[in-house]
């Protein structure tokens, strides 16, 4: 099965949050979640069965943490783009989240509009996470 563009997974070990965010998504009317996880293992079980475009990954899961999980997702399904999601930004995270593969760090008091802008460029292919990076000069 191919990767389909602008399909989207939900990966969070919150039911409200997951619930939330695939209704504004889902009211944006630009993308498709075709899949939801609460867990890491559930997570690289739902990608190989749907090959989102776009996942949305909690860095704090129960079990194995979001970044690890992160990694594995992208080794195994390397077209699609990562979006982390964290209620923190700090420095270890952000780089780990780089070196994850991650195309986007972002924490969970984000707009509404603008988490939707940001999936469609990370849809679109851009890498949100460098001009993170570069905003933390400590990090670059």
């Amino acid at each position: 099965m191919a990767i389909q563009r602008n399909t989207i997974m939900i990966v969070d070990d919150h039911p409200l949050f997951r619930q939330g965010l695939r209704r504004l998504i889902d009211d944006a009317g630009r993308f498709a979640v075709v899949a939801e996880a609460a867990t890491g293992y559930e997570a690289i079980r739902m990608a190989d069965i749907h090959r989102p475009h776009v996942i949305l990954i909690d860095i704090q899961l129960p079990g194995v943490t979001g970044l690890k999980i992160a990694r594995i997702l992208k080794k195994q399904h390397p077209h699609s783009q990562l979006i982390i999601l964290s209620m923190f930004l700090d420095d270890e995270r952000l780089f780990d989240a780089v070196r994850a593969g991650a195309a986007a760090f972002l924490t969970k008091d984000i707009e509404a509009g603008d988490l939707i802008a940001a999936i469609g460029r990370v849809a679109n292919g851009e890498q949100l996470i460098n001009a993170t990076v570069l905003s933390r000069p400590q990090l670059a």
